[in-house]
């Protein structure tokens, strides 16, 4: 699993995913999808299901 922590400064995170290759897979970056379960969850940057929408605007708010 990509994404953990280092064992000396363990803080429990615990994730499969990196939050900075999703936040790549822009258009100007080539773009990219996930796709979980056969669900589209993003496509080119941009978040799908209504539930997971809000994080477009946290991606933009980081970027400025």
């Amino acid at each position: 699993m990509s994404g953990n922590s280092h064992t000396l400064s363990d803080k429990g995170n615990r994730i499969s995913i990196d939050w900075d290759i999703v936040n790549i897979m822009t258009l100007e970056y080539t773009g990219g999808k996930i796709i979980i379960d056969d669900e589209l969850i993003q496509e080119n940057g941009i978040f799908i299901p209504k539930s997971l929408q809000p994080l477009n605007k946290v991606k933009k708010l980081e970027r400025n």
